[in-house]
Formats: structure tokens, sequence, C-alpha cells
């Protein structure tokens, strides 16, 4: 699920082509690939020519049948890490980067020692059968790694350590 903010309109977006849920309701979309970055999307009756122009920083830019329109969203998992709470843990200055939620790490992206930049991605974590690319929400230094590949790790339990 995400939530994409198109035009001043948010649309909470769910399931995949041909049955989706936009804002709770069941809609039919056909989402055809012309080439990688340009899709025809067919919404009931009505046909978009989309191209992706840009995609960075929870925000697409793309062309909507010629009109260029910038598109922010949100995962399910940064609505799920902002109702509980967590979406600004390391921003907050805590030393200590843990699991929003229970899963199984799927890959670790850095190594202590790493410099990380706010939104550089820092491991993969699967969770209600999704995988979550979980990203520092702040500049820091890893000083430790305190998981690793294949590991099932529960809530609040310590994943990476900063500096």
């Amino acid at each position: 699920m995400i939530e994409a903010n198109i035009q001043d309109q948010v649309f909470s977006i769910a399931g995949e082509s041909p049955e989706m849920m936009i804002n709770d309701k069941a809609v039919r979309v056909t989402r055809t690939q012309i080439e990688p970055g340009h899709f025809v999307y067919q919404i009931g009756n009505r046909s978009l020519d989309v191209r992706v122009v840009e995609h960075a920083d929870k925000r697409y830019t793309v062309s909507i049948d010629g009109k260029i329109v910038e598109v922010p969203y949100r995962t399910s998992l940064d609505l799920m890490l902002e109702k509980m709470g967590l979406k600004d843990l390391l921003a907050a200055g805590n030393k200590d980067f843990k699991a929003p939620m229970p899963g199984m790490v799927l890959k670790v992206l850095v190594n202590p020692g790493d410099a990380v930049q706010k939104g550089t991605p820092l491991l993969v974590l699967e969770a209600m059968k999704m995988e979550n690319n979980i990203k520092s929400e702040s500049d820091g230094e890893v000083e430790s790694i305190e998981v690793q590949a294949g590991q099932s790790v529960e809530k609040n339990q310590i994943l990476i350590r900063f500096k």
C-alpha cells in the first residue's frame, strides 16, 4: 500500500493490476509497459499515458498525458513508522536503530564505519509479506550491525548502532 499525493489530492493505493483498491474502492486498472519508464494505464474508460521523468527521495516526477506532475508518496512502512511515532527516531539523536516491526532481515546494505546520509538505504526487512527498504533518517556513522541477512527480528530489536 502506498499513499500518493497527486495535485493536492491524497490517494491510498493497494493491490496490483488489474484489481486494485484506490481510496478503499475496488478499481480495475490495466497497466501496459511500452518501454522502461513509459506506461499506459487503463482505469475504467480512461486511458493515461504515463512517463517517469525522475524518481528520488520518495517522490516521482511523471508526465501524465504530457503534463508534468510531482507525486510525493509514502509507503506502508512510512505510514506505520509515523503511526508508531518512530519516523524521526534517528533524527532525534537516538544512537540505536530498532526494528519498526517483526520480520526477516533479507539484506544488510551498510558496514561498520560507513558514513550514511539521510535517506541512505540501511537494510531490507521483509515484514507482512513485503520487502521494506529501511533508510537512515539522519546523517551519521555506523558503529555496529547487530543483525545479519536471514535473521528473524522482533519489534524494537536493535538492528544498527550509530556513533
